[in-house]
């Protein structure tokens, strides 16, 4: 018998009798989505348990957010999808973008204790060169960390590890971070909406035309640092 088969036979259960032992059978069979489907799927299976157990299921949610986030394990992005379908709009995004932010801040402190070696005995070449691009914009280092918050150039969980080994301010990176990690995150969100009817395997979260309205976002971060260049360039012209 199939996973999703067996999901089915169980919510009518779940939506009839909500007790401590239905939500055992629904931690064991829950799983991290890898797909728009699946996170579908999820929303479809929690959606009767969350109305009669929100606060509980609402909490669970938030410990294995924070956790996949500070563990750097991919799928948080759908459980923004699920949380969007489960919470409504508003409720989620506070949540996962606050869920988002302190994953992401154990994530930089468990690097800032423990990470510095391993990350320059396996990914030497990548530390250098962000090191090199930190230096570079240091008189607008904010700036730049949003730009790479919204901006899919370096995955998140390597400027998690990487920023505290290469001295960006934790002040710093958790307020980038926050904003830098609103925009999609608001889109996943929103998209909870609709993720319970989908199911095509192949649905995709974020189409062309989302990835270049992030990107367009990233550009607005890089604002500061332009007009900063443009004042140098001025200020460097020979006066008469």
């Amino acid at each position: 018998v199939s996973t999703q088969s067996t999901w089915g036979s169980m919510i009518g259960a779940i939506a009839s009798n909500s007790t401590s032992a239905d939500f055992g059978w629904l931690v064991q069979n829950l799983y991290i989505p890898q797909s728009l489907q699946q996170a579908g799927s999820l929303a479809r299976l929690m959606s009767s348990f969350a109305e009669n157990h929100y606060f509980t299921v609402l909490l669970y949610i938030m410990c294995i957010y924070i956790i996949l986030q500070a563990c750097s394990i991919p799928g948080t992005i759908f459980i923004n999808v699920i949380c969007g379908s489960l919470f409504g709009v508003p409720v989620a995004f506070a949540v996962t973008l606050s869920c988002a932010t302190a994953g992401a801040s154990v994530a930089f402190l468990l690097s800032k204790l423990l990470g510095k070696r391993l990350l320059q005995r396996h990914f030497p070449d990548r530390v250098r060169m962000f090191s090199k691009e930190v230096e570079a914009h240091s008189e607008n280092l904010f700036s730049y960390v949003l730009f790479l918050r919204i901006s899919p150039l370096l995955p998140n969980w390597f400027i998690n590890v990487a920023s505290p080994v290469i001295g960006i301010p934790y002040l710093l990176f958790a307020s980038a971070t926050l904003l830098g990690v609103a925009p999609q995150t608001f889109i996943a969100v929103n998209a909870g909406s609709t993720v319970k009817e989908i199911t095509d395997p192949n649905a995709k979260l974020f189409s062309i035309r989302t990835w270049f309205t992030l990107l367009s976002i990233a550009m607005l971060a890089l604002i500061p640092i332009c007009i900063k260049w443009m004042a140098r360039g001025k200020s460097k012209q020979p006066t008469d």
